[in-house]
């Protein structure tokens, strides 16, 4: 009688743990399935579905690997991968795939990209990921002029790989949020870039040379040397300035200690 028992308890217990691994299994396998329609809704630009994913419980940086070898997803996402297929060297996040997919057309794409954006950073995706040519998709997204996704990433505290460059194309768009954020994260306003391939200058002298004063007036605040000089020129930030005859900047620029040359 007493094996009897035992062995009843025994079966019991082992029901029971077949019945929780059977259970966490189904959630695994669940999980799985949401990451693939999250990585499908994103390659194809689908708002909607991707959030419907997420918030049934898809992990926003998730990558189910056996995606890669489908044809859909290979014609969605363009040219994610290498030249071959079955050793992919170009692992990509949900995130990542959404990017890629709308970086042939940036300009109109944008407007389709952000919402997914939003929706993966919301639900605690990482804002430091990188394209296929390994930059970071913040400085990405500044090379495009992105502005919205830009500002997105950087208030989800996503680091550039290259600060000075994108402060200077924000100074350059006139976008002093993306110029607090920035300069927040370390960009100097001193550094001396290219962002038009024709001639450097540093984020002030983009913005005088757009007669931001407002742009001016935060750049000079975070540091900015007022007797710097301006592109390749050599004329300095107060000779520009009173030669286009930008009477706010100019009083700016002396306000802050800039001098005439002799």
């Amino acid at each position: 009688m007493k094996h009897i028992k035992r062995t009843v308890i025994y079966g019991l217990f082992i029901l029971i743990i077949l019945g929780l691994a059977s259970g966490r299994l189904f959630q695994i396998m669940r999980v799985q399935q949401l990451n693939r329609e999250l990585i499908m809704a994103c390659s194809r630009l689908d708002a909607a579905k991707a959030r419907e994913t997420l918030e049934a419980g898809a992990s926003p940086d998730s990558v189910d690997y056996k995606m890669w070898q489908q044809p859909s997803l290979i014609d969605g996402a363009g040219m994610l991968f290498a030249r071959t297929p079955q050793a992919p060297t170009y692992h990509a996040s949900a995130l990542q795939i959404a990017f890629e997919t709308s970086r042939g057309d940036l300009s109109n794409g944008e407007q389709r990209l952000f919402p997914i954006l939003h929706a993966l950073l919301a639900h605690g995706a990482s804002p430091d990921v990188r394209s296929r040519e390994t930059r970071a998709l913040v400085d990405e997204m500044s090379m495009y002029r992105c502005e919205r996704c830009l500002a997105l990433l950087l208030e989800h505290g996503a680091v550039p790989d290259e600060p000075g460059p994108c402060l200077a194309r924000a100074c350059d768009i006139g976008d002093i949020h993306i110029a607090r954020l920035l300069l927040k994260r370390g960009a100097s306003p001193n550094e001396r870039v290219c962002i038009s391939c024709t001639t450097s200058s540093t984020p002030l002298g983009y913005s005088i040379s757009r007669n931001n004063s407002a742009m001016a007036a935060i750049l000079l605040e975070s540091g900015a040397n007022p007797n710097q000089r301006l592109g390749s020129d050599e004329m300095t930030c107060l000779e520009f300035a009173n030669f286009a005859h930008y009477s706010a900047i100019v009083a700016l620029l002396k306000k802050h200690g800039a001098k005439q040359r002799q």
